[in-house]
Order: structure tokens, then C-alpha cells, then sequence
């Protein structure tokens, strides 16, 4: 997988284009788009990201990065999640913002780890799995009426639980990981 430098050198100098919803106005008012920062790496043009979509996903990123920024604070809510969202919607609308996150002091620490090696921190991966099962207790004591609900649950939260666990929690790079 590149780097990030890799992917943000691709993003400048692949070929932009003229954002569609802007084609009809006069060339100064044009907005130019490349391909997003992953993109690349995933092998496909997300395309532009222009007018109300832009807004939209500036929108969804900044209420995620405010969601990830609780988490900090609160126990047990997650941060990496919302971060690794809010990174994903600046990626499509705004390099700038997406540069900032990225390369953030405290935040950027876990999104660096996990985009260079997949790291989950090891608090955060006790967090899930607690959530999870709270959750599961909760609705087999509290809600289910029936057997089905709870299964398709631990069935769901177990696929999850084992992608987060067999997830490296250390960086190999010696970069300090957490949240």
C-alpha cells in the first residue's frame, strides 16, 4: 500500500478535471478535482466531489471528528471509528482538512498507525468487545422475544470481535499508538 506522501504526490499530479456541476459557469468559478488521497490505492476514481455532495461530506467529517473528539473523553465510546470516517469524507472533499487530520499531533497517531499497518490501540479493541457484549446482554435479557435476534447478534458481533482482536495493537515502527 503507498504511503501517504505516495498517495497526496499521485493526487497532484494526476489529471483533473472540471467539477460537472460548476462545467455551465464562467472559467473562473471553475473547480478543478483529481483523485481523492486513497483512491489511488484502492485502484478506482472516486470522481468529483462538487456543490452539495462537497458540503455534505465537509459536513459528515467535521460532525465525526466532533464524535471521535468525545470519545476521547467519554469511556468506552470509540474514537478510531469516527476519525477513520471523518478521514474518509475529507479525503473526497477537501485536502486540506484531510491533511490536517492526518498529520494531527494527537489525533493523526492513530489514523498514521492504522493506514501504515492496520494497528487497533489495545484500549480501543477492549472498548469494542465490551460495547458489543453490553450490547448483546442487553438486548437478549432486556428486548429479544425470540432466539433469532440474539443469534444473528453474537453472530454479527463475533465477525466483528475477531477482525478487531486478530488486529495488530502495537506499531512496528516504534510510533506511540493510542488514544
Amino acid at each position: 500500500m503507498p504511503g501517504h506522501e505516495e498517495l497526496d504526490r499521485q493526487r497532484r499530479s494526476s489529471e483533473g478535471g472540471v467539477c460537472p456541476d460548476d462545467a455551465a459557469s464562467s472559467p473562473s468559478r471553475r473547480r478543478s478535482f483529481s483523485t481523492p488521497v486513497g483512491a489511488a490505492s484502492a485502484g478506482r476514481d472516486a470522481g468529483p466531489t462538487c456543490g452539495a455532495v462537497r458540503t455534505g461530506l465537509l459536513i459528515a467529517g467535521w460532525a465525526n471528528v466532533g464524535a471521535g473528539l468525545v470519545g476521547l473523553f467519554v469511556p468506552l465510546m470509540p474514537t478510531t471509528i469516527f476519525l477513520l470516517i471523518a478521514l474518509w469524507c475529507f479525503s473526497r472533499s477537501s485536502l486540506r482538512f484531510h491533511r490536517w487530520l492526518y498529520h494531527h499531533p494527537t489525533l493523526g497517531r492513530t489514523l498514521r498507525a492504522w493506514h501504515r499497518e492496520g494497528v487497533i490501540p489495545l484500549r480501543a479493541k477492549v472498548a469494542a468487545v465490551a460495547v458489543m457484549t453490553a450490547s448483546w446482554l442487553a438486548t437478549t435479557i432486556f428486548l429479544a422475544k425470540t432466539w433469532w435476534l440474539p443469534a444473528v447478534m453474537l453472530a454479527v458481533f463475533a465477525a466483528m470481535a475477531a477482525f478487531i482482536l486478530s488486529r495488530p495493537h502495537r506499531s512496528r515502527l516504534g510510533e506511540p499508538v493510542g488514544e
